[in-house]
C-alpha cells in the first residue's frame, strides 16, 4: 500500500509545479520556462500511461514508452540549456553531446525492437542521457556564479530549475546505469530512489515558478520607480 502511494505522489507531485507556473503566468514568454512547462505536461503523460501499460501487463509497452520519453526528454531539457547559455562554446559543446546521444538512443532503440526486448527500461540511454544532463547543469551553474549580476542566484527560475535537473539525474544515475541488470524484485525495490527523486525534482522546479513569478514582479515595482 505504501509502495503505490509512493508511485501516485510521485506521479501526480507533477501538478505542483504546473499549477504554480499557472498562477505564475504572465506577459513575459520566456522559451526556457515554456519548453520546462511542456517537459512536466509530457512527464505527467508518460507515467500515466506507462503504469497503465504496467497494470494491464501490455506486452513491451513500457519499454518503448520510456526509451521514447528518453530522448523527448533530453531534447526539451537542451532547447532549455541552450536558450540559458551565454557561452557559444558551452551552446556547441551541447549540440554535440546531444546529438551523440541522440544517435545512441535511437540505434539502442531500433535493436531492442528488433529483438523485442521485454525489459521496461532502456539502461544505456537513459544512463548516457543523464550524465550529459549533469554536465549541462554543473557548466550553466559555473557560468552563472561567474556572471556579476544584481539578483542572487538563488532568485531566479533557472537556478532551481537547474538544481531540480542535478538532483534528479544524479540521484538515479547508477540506478539507470544498473538497471538492465537488476531483477525484477531488485528493480521495484530500487525504483523507489527514482520515484523520491522525481518527486524533489517536481518540488524545486514549482520553487523555480514562484522565483520567476517574485522576480517579475520586483522588475515591475523597479520599472514602477524609475517612471
Amino acid at each position: 500500500m505504501g509502495e503505490k502511494l509512493l508511485v501516485y505522489f510521485s506521479i501526480f507531485s507533477v501538478l505542483i509545479p504546473l499549477i504554480v507556473s499557472i498562477f505564475s503566468n504572465s506577459k513575459e514568454k520566456l522559451i526556457r520556462s515554456r519548453v520546462i512547462f511542456i517537459y512536466l505536461l509530457y512527464s505527467l503523460f508518460n507515467d500515466l500511461a506507462t503504469t497503465i501499460i504496467s497494470y494491464y501487463s501490455l506486452g513491451n509497452g513500457v519499454f518503448f514508452f520510456n526509451s521514447f520519453f528518453t530522448i523527448f526528454e533530453h531534447l526539451l531539457i537542451l532547447i532549455f540549456f541552450v536558450n540559458t547559455f551565454n557561452s557559444e562554446a558551452f551552446k556547441k559543446f551541447a549540440y554535440l553531446f546531444s546529438s551523440i546521444f541522440i544517435i545512441v538512443a535511437i540505434i539502442t532503440l531500433y535493436r531492442s525492437f528488433l529483438n523485442l526486448d521485454s525489459t521496461q527500461f532502456d539502461s544505456i540511454a537513459s544512463s548516457f542521457s543523464s550524465l550529459v544532463l549533469i554536465i549541462y547543469s554543473i557548466f550553466l551553474l559555473y557560468e552563472k556564479i561567474q556572471t556579476p549580476d544584481t539578483t542572487f542566484i538563488y532568485g531566479t527560475f533557472e537556478f532551481w530549475i537547474v538544481v531540480g535537473l542535478m538532483i534528479y539525474f544524479s540521484g538515479t544515475f547508477f540506478l539507470f546505469l544498473q538497471a538492465k541488470s537488476l531483477t525484477k524484485a531488485e528493480f521495484n525495490l530500487f525504483w523507489k530512489i527514482n520515484l523520491v527523486c522525481n518527486i524533489l525534482k517536481n518540488i524545486f522546479f514549482a520553487v523555480g515558478y514562484y522565483q520567476k513569478k517574485r522576480s517579475l514582479e520586483n522588475n515591475s515595482i523597479i520599472n514602477f520607480d524609475n517612471f
